[in-house]
């Protein structure tokens, strides 16, 4: 059974034609919810599932699986047509506290994505330790500092037998996550970022909550007989804006209590973004870290102090990729480090549009060499290293420099057995010939195959080929009627419904999120009403730090920018 479910969302799904559930089958689908998940409460089901909503459900694999929808996104599947039901991603963001969760690293997730099943050692075990599970139990799975759950599975193992093992195995099989072919059935949007992690938002917040802290202490001293002098230093100590001394020590202490209690040596090598993940879940109850609010300003920086201390080491394992090899546990502010209560979980805050969009991370572009072009690559380097282009056309340079293919002061360069192979057979070149440097240069980047790294959620990911631009497209629908598309936000990770809902406050226009399909390609769209595209550009490349280069304009014939 197991095995089912594991392969069950990989492959796509088909499914036939959607049909409106009626007041019986929706009475019966929330008794069924209630009966199979006990914690759930009543009030939470009808603000789920209103009365008045309507819901449809598709049959899909020949009737034995029923999904069910809530708009456009799945939120239940009935696995076995024998009412087994699974809620999906979709319906977990909306009611995170659904399902009990087991919490995660950030880069457990990228394993699970593979098709592992999760691991007791990769789940974070939280302050109060891991509440009572049994075999065959459904729970979810959440990356720890984050507030909705990424994927769903079933339990493997009892939480007494896990002791047992001294908390080694398998504990969950998973049946549905984030990104697969299920997810891919709705709106395929992302996990709601957390608050957190917009620090500009959460200064706000702790900033109104320090007020009022303030003026509780205030009043707390004014009633107190004689200490008119106490309620003065109870003034002057209130909380306030960290300077970047105080935020130094903050970042520091956090450093320690992951070093100390969270990453293992077994973790190591870590991305230096994911290891500063798990230093942003250190830090202590209440308090906020902001490193750009830091003497250091980056969390490079930040690190390599710590490997000038020797607290730790750090390597490029990447070009313009670094990571955290190794940790020096026996440093003594390390191990007399004195813990301080921390969040396991992220409190969650007002549900705002801005809070919840957040600039792309900066996309990083790097050519991997063919076959044909491996003799460029020093014996000691990896042939599959990715290389930033300086650096590859360096080796290019230096193997005619050594090779004495081009004199001093030249701007030719003598073709060789290598070089020659540039060229098609139709360009005629043969070993011996002379050709301009800017030439060969154009020859050599033309054969190198491109990739880059995008950041998606504190999780890096190499992909193939060049970075696809952002598409923005006005069109005439005839008549005086204008409409601006946008399309391609969502490859890097931004919220198209949050951000459908901002242009349509900020352009003061109709926007909607539209969900196209051509045979088997689908994808999304944002479409403003009227000529906004000059308003769309400020705000992508001002708000969400996206390239310029990247967004593609297309604007109608004869119409100029």
């Amino acid at each position: 059974t197991h095995f089912l479910f594991l392969v069950m969302f990989k492959k796509p799904i088909a499914c036939s034609k959607k049909n409106i559930l009626k007041s019986n089958q929706k009475r019966a689908l929330k008794e069924n919810i209630l009966k199979s998940f006990p914690q759930v409460q009543q009030s939470d089901i009808e603000a789920l599932l209103p009365q008045k909503q309507d819901l449809n459900v598709i049959h899909q694999g020949g009737g034995c699986r029923t999904l069910i929808y809530a708009g456009t996104e799945p939120w239940v599947i009935d696995v076995d047509g024998r009412n087994t039901l699974l809620p999906t991603v979709y319906l977990l963001w909306t009611l995170p506290t659904f399902l009990p969760t087991f919490y995660i690293y950030p880069q457990t997730f990228s394993h699970l994505r593979n098709g592992a099943d999760l691991m007791l050692p990769g789940v974070l075990e939280p302050a109060e330790g891991f509440q009572n599970f049994l075999i065959g139990e459904i729970y979810t799975v959440t990356i720890v500092g984050y507030n909705t759950p990424v994927a769903v599975g079933k339990t493997l193992t009892s939480l007494k037998k896990a002791k047992e093992d001294n908390m080694k195995g398998k504990v969950l099989s998973i049946l549905h996550l984030y990104t697969d072919s299920l997810w891919q059935l709705g709106s395929k949007s992302h996990p709601p970022i957390p608050e957190a992690d917009v620090e500009p938002q959460v200064e706000e917040a702790n900033e109104g909550e320090e007020e009022k802290e303030k003026e509780k202490e205030e009043a707390e001293g004014a009633e107190q007989e004689g200490n008119e002098e106490n309620n003065n230093e109870a003034t002057e100590d209130a909380p306030q804006k960290l300077t970047p001394e105080e935020m130094d020590d903050l970042v520091t202490r956090s450093a320690y209590q992951a070093m100390k209690r969270v990453i293992k040596d077994k973790q190591l090598p870590m991305p230096v973004n994911l290891f500063f993940a798990c230093v942003m879940q250190c830090r202590p109850k209440g308090t906020t870290l902001n490193i750009k609010h830091s003497s250091f300003k980056k969390v490079l920086a930040f690190l390599q102090e710590l490997q000038n201390r020797e607290l730790l080491e750090l390597k490029e394992t990447a070009k313009g990729v670094w990571s955290v090899v190794a940790i020096n546990r026996s440093y003594m502010e390390i191990r007399n480090h004195v813990d301080h209560e921390i969040d396991i979980i992220v409190e969650e805050g007002p549900e705002t549009t801005e809070a919840q969009l957040k600039p792309i991370e900066p996309i990083k572009e790097f050519w991997k060499f063919v076959n044909q072009l491996t003799f460029l690559i020093p014996p000691h380097e990896d042939k599959n290293k990715l290389w930033q282009i300086q650096d590859a056309s360096a080796l290019l340079f230096e193997y005619i420099a050594n090779k004495e293919l081009s004199g001093a002061g030249s701007s030719t360069v003598m073709l060789d057995e290598n070089l020659v192979k540039f060229f098609d057979k139709r360009d005629g070149m043969v070993v011996g010939d002379k050709v301009p440097k800017s030439e060969i240069s154009k020859r050599f980047r033309a054969k190198l195959t491109p990739a880059h790294v995008v950041v998606i959620y504190g999780m890096e990911e190499v992909r193939k080929g060049a970075p696809p631009s952002i598409d923005i497209d006005v069109v005439n629908r005839g008549g005086n009627k204008i409409l601006t598309k946008i399309k391609g936000l969502v490859y890097y990770g931004v919220n198209e419904q949050l951000l459908t809902t901002e242009f349509s406050k900020k352009f003061a226009t109709t926007c909607t999120l539209q969900h196209l399909q051509e045979g088997r390609r689908e994808w999304t769209e944002i479409w403003a009403q009227g000529d906004v595209h000059t308003k769309v550009e400020k705000y992508l490349t001002d708000s969400l730090d996206v390239p310029v280069k990247l967004i593609k304009t297309s604007l109608p014939k004869g119409k100029k920018k």
